[in-house]
């Protein structure tokens, strides 16, 4: 019996059992919070001046001390964005921070309200929620969705956020995203696209962008702080002198003002620049500590606060113990809970949590860096906080708060810690020595600590740091790092090329870079560094023969990259090179023999996309072999290749399988024409189709087990080989006639699937492919209902991007999904007019971005398969969506007109297939149920999915 397991996994995580085991996945729920926004009046004075001791406390941002500086231009785009019906659904507010994004973000809230929007604001479940919780609005109230640090979020709970809000609403909605940097966008530009959204991004400059509007708002932030501490002359205030990057920020202009009417009114001495500010208002903070406890207890209150500036909030018993393993209690002589609860009488946390860090982040990521030894800006450093990130004594360590625990892990605040450190590093150079040494002690901490952190760290870290840290990138693609992996190396790359004069050298460096792009889902990015690292090695390997090896390896490379933005051909015949390179050192040495294996598989993967099955099959099982002899000689020698080589022979066994099926449906008999001597008829089936099948199956069960044990150690890594396994299985034993089973196995794969396609967008064609199979599966089980919702969700994937890498694949999928839907609703087509009118609304988008291109170059996005049938398919209601679609696609206007007069009641048509040969043949729902089960099978594998290539 088949033992069965449930897992929960998080959304975004993934599940693996052991050999046999049935995949099921669950979610266990949201990995984020809503707060509906309600407009609150400004703090009033008398509120604000309990704060006078703790001056930080009036740059908290919700308490609008400072009233709103209306950026005028940028208000009234942001209500065009909203009244426009044909506006991006999303826009990517970015900026450094204090730049004030959130400030702008509320008052948007207040003006759209207003206008009768619902605004909410999303918070991740790692950050305690600002208000009530509640859920989203009535699905036909428009709603502007907020989402603040949206670079903080990792990319699946971000997608799923989208996905849940977005994709069931009817009226109107709009997301404005917040962030500081913009490296993180283009995946979730892809998730945007899958619900039919455009997305645009925008930066927000400088408030003061001029002396004198500096000056002005200077002025201003003076004139309310000395409101509000009673100062009398507001114009005696001694200002700070305004210079440097940071000069035109909101929040440097309210600091500057604050330290300033603060010191005015004790008279103290005040801060010459803006780089003193922040130390005063720090040492202010101090002495409101002191205040509180005295002199004897200021350290140890400042450094709970350097570790909640760090950890942020934890709920109280995991902030005890985390207090506990820095040692402070022992330092200090008070127990962690006594230290958790003085530093919650400065800084209270929500729903009794500890370890609330200074607000706003700036103002912690200062704290963090002005308490590490190595500055001079007049604020205390303090050695015990700098051991915290470095062992004292032994910087081949990592400190306390970084230290692994028992099983090698780390610590849940990690991903935050690491973010806020690598912030800090990026404005002080102390901060970043000890962020250099943290990791040159410990660099699989930035790769532990997930994509968001190693991002982070990306964007701000000394490009020599990258540079030791690329080396420890994972060398398999890794669903979660995999697009701050590529960040990573394209910065450690131009530090390297820009100092490197070695041929060989810039050759591998730019071999990886395109790897690196390539596993980020960047295709096109990839292509150009591929083909510079082959032109090098070609010079190179014809002056030293010793360089074809490498040549093969860029060559091979070249040809995956051809591969996956569809050019097929070419890719084939770079690949065809590489394999005569690795042939020639395979005979004199044994070592080449596994890489050649992987090219004859890589080949084969091309071969089959040119149509060339037989010759792929024969590469394919050259290479399966070969890989088998290498695996029973080192196991542990690219065990994954082999599992690659198994799964795409199970796709190429299948695609032989359709290739039976169709002979016989064509011929109307089971006498396939190129059949293998001695077939004969088995239930229907050929014996060549039951042959293949059976092969097929035994090379997808081999891959599913291998892929079981490699995933069971590595998810991350072996996800998309183990769903693809999954889906190949559950093809073969849906043409044994097992629609239950293959739908299991499928729903597996499909989750899987899911769940990759939220950190990288390049797997959008294999989640295509297998909920088009799930639909397909459940077809053939008679579920017609079920299958209608799932190839509606296939529909919406796929056209949701509409600017694949891979153009061919995307037209196939497309085109396949939209005859098969129309079959399978047929004859009443109203239930899916949505859904094409949506596709036309996401095609006429796609035109737009390609406005100037060449009329070939734009004509794939609507190939002709695709306007025929969005032409059969019209209906009145679609008639200005025709117009829009023949002018962008070159239909002709009056053509289009009349096709959708003709069709607009001739709803009994529903569907056709051109099976090969160019034989069209009509197709309606009952056709499609009363087919035999070889017809069914043969138009279920027609789904076309890339295939899979190793590095």
């Amino acid at each position: 019996m088949t033992p069965e397991y449930h897992q929960h996994v998080a959304p975004g995580g993934y599940g693996v059992q052991g050999p046999g085991a049935r995949l099921t996945i669950h979610h266990t729920g949201p990995r984020y919070h809503l707060c509906r926004f309600e407009p609150v009046p400004p703090t009033p004075v008398e509120r604000l001046r309990h704060w006078l001791d703790q001056p930080g406390s009036l740059l908290r941002e919700h308490r609008q001390v400072v009233p709103f500086t209306a950026r005028g231009e940028l208000i009234r785009e942001l209500d065009g964005w909203r009244d426009q019906p044909d506006a991006p659904a999303a826009l990517l507010l970015h900026a450094a921070g204090g730049q004030g994004k959130t400030r702008l973000a509320r008052h948007a809230c207040t003006r759209w309200r207003e206008a009768g929007w619902a605004a909410v604001w999303a918070h991740h479940a790692t950050d305690p929620p600002a208000a009530e919780t509640a859920g989203p609005p009535a699905p036909d109230r428009p709603m502007l969705l907020v989402v603040d640090y949206a670079e903080r979020w990792p990319a699946v709970d971000l997608t799923r956020l989208l996905h849940d809000q977005l994709a069931p609403r009817r009226a109107p909605t709009r997301v404005l995203l917040l962030a500081r940097s913009i490296e993180w966008w283009p995946r979730i530009a892809a998730e945007l696209d899958k619900l039919d959204m455009r997305g645009h991004v925008r930066p927000l400059p400088p408030l003061a962008i001029s002396d004198g509007e500096r000056a002005r708002l200077l002025a201003q932030a003076r004139d309310r702080y000395a409101e509000i501490y009673r100062y009398p002359d507001p114009s005696a205030v001694a200002l700070p002198t305004m210079t440097g990057a940071d000069a035109g920020q909101v929040l440097s202009i309210h600091m500057a003002a604050l330290a300033a009417v603060d010191a005015a009114s004790r008279a103290a001495r005040p801060p010459g620049h803006l780089a003193d500010v922040t130390a005063y208002l720090l040492l202010r903070e101090r002495e409101y500590w002191a205040k509180l406890y005295g002199d004897e207890r200021v350290t140890a209150i400042a450094r709970t606060t350097f570790v909640a500036a760090l950890t942020g909030q934890l709920a109280n018993a995991i902030a005890a113990s985390t207090v506990d393993s820095t040692g402070l209690p022992a330092a200090t002589g008070l127990p962690a809970q006594q230290l958790l609860d003085a530093h919650r009488r400065c800084y209270p946390g929500l729903d009794g949590n500890a370890l609330e860090p200074l607000y706003p982040d700036r103002l912690a990521e200062d704290f963090i860096a002005l308490n590490l030894p190595g500055h001079d800006e007049g604020y205390p450093a303090d050695p015990w906080c700098g051991e915290l990130l470095v062992a004292a004594g032994d910087p081949a360590r990592p400190g306390r708060l970084f230290a692994r625990g028992t099983g090698n892990g780390l610590a849940p605040y990690t991903g935050r810690a690491l973010t806020f450190l690598a912030a800090s590093a990026a404005r002080w150079p102390q901060a970043g020595r000890y962020l250099a040494q943290l990791l040159s002690a410990d660099p699989a901490i930035a790769m532990d600590a997930g994509g968001a952190a190693l991002a982070a760290v990306a964007a701000a870290a000394d490009p020599a740091l990258l540079v030791r840290l690329a080396e420890q990138l994972p060398e398999r693609p890794h669903a979660d790092l995999d697009a701050a992996a590529a960040l990573l190396t394209e910065r450690a790359t131009r530090y390297l090329l820009a100092g490197e004069t070695d041929d060989a050298k810039r050759a591998q460096l730019k071999h990886d870079l395109s790897w690196r792009y390539a596993q980020a889902g960047q295709a096109a990015a990839a292509l150009g560094p591929a083909r510079e690292s082959v032109t090098l090695y070609r010079t190179l390997a014809a002056d030293d023969a010793a360089y074809r090896g490498k040549l093969a390896n860029a060559l091979d490379n070249l040809g995956n990259r051809l591969d996956d933005i569809g050019e097929y051909a070419e890719a084939a015949r770079v690949t065809e090179q590489a394999v005569g390179h690795l042939e020639a050192l395979a005979t004199a040495d044994p070592a080449a023999v596994p890489t050649l294996a992987t090219c004859l598989d890589n080949l084969a993967n091309r071969l089959k996309h040119l149509g060339q099955d037989d010759q792929a099959l024969r590469l394919n099982g050259q290479a399966v072999e070969l890989l088998r002899t290498v695996s029973r000689a080192a196991p542990a020698l690219r065990p994954h290749h082999l599992a690659i080589a198994l799964n795409n022979r199970a796709a190429l066994l299948l695609k032989l399988a359709q290739r039976h099926a169709g002979s016989a449906t064509r011929k109307g008999q089971a006498k396939a024409g190129n059949r293998r001597e001695g077939e004969g008829e088995q239930g229907g089936h050929t014996a060549g189709f039951v042959e293949l099948l059976a092969e097929a199956r035994a090379a997808a069960e081999e891959a599913r087990d291998r892929y079981r044990a490699l995933a069971a150690a590595d998810g991350d890594t072996y996800l998309p080989g183990l769903a693809r396994s999954l889906a190949n299985l559950a093809t073969a034993i849906s043409g044994d006639g097992d629609h239950a089973g293959a739908a299991r196995l499928l729903r597996g794969a499909v989750d899987a699937f899911q769940t990759l396609v939220a950190r990288n967008p390049a797997y959008v064609p294999d989640l295509v492919g297998g909920l088009f199979n799930l639909g397909w599966t459940q077809i053939q089980a008679g579920q017609r209902r079920e299958a209608l919702n799932t190839l509606r969700e296939a529909l919406g994937t796929l056209t949701a991007h509409p600017v694949p890498a891979n153009r061919e694949v995307y037209a196939q999928q497309l085109t396949l999904i939209l005859r098969t839907l129309a079959a399978v609703a047929s004859p009443d087509l109203d239930e899916i007019m949505p859904d094409i009118q949506a596709l036309v609304t996401a095609l006429h988008t796609a035109s737009r971005a390609t406005e100037g291109a060449d009329t070939d170059d734009r004509h794939w996005l609507a190939p002709p398969p695709v306007r025929d049938l969005l032409r059969k398919l019209a209906s009145e209601s679609l008639f200005t969506s025709i117009d829009r679609l023949a002018d962008q696609f070159g239909t002709d206007l009056e053509t289009a007109r009349w096709t959708v007069a003709q069709y607009a009641d001739a709803r009994q048509w529903a569907a056709w297939r051109t099976a090969p040969g160019g034989q069209a043949l009509p197709l309606t729902g009952d056709m499609l149920l009363a087919l035999q089960p070889h017809d069914r099978f043969w138009l279920g594998l027609a789904m076309p999915t890339p295939g899979h290539t190793a590095k």
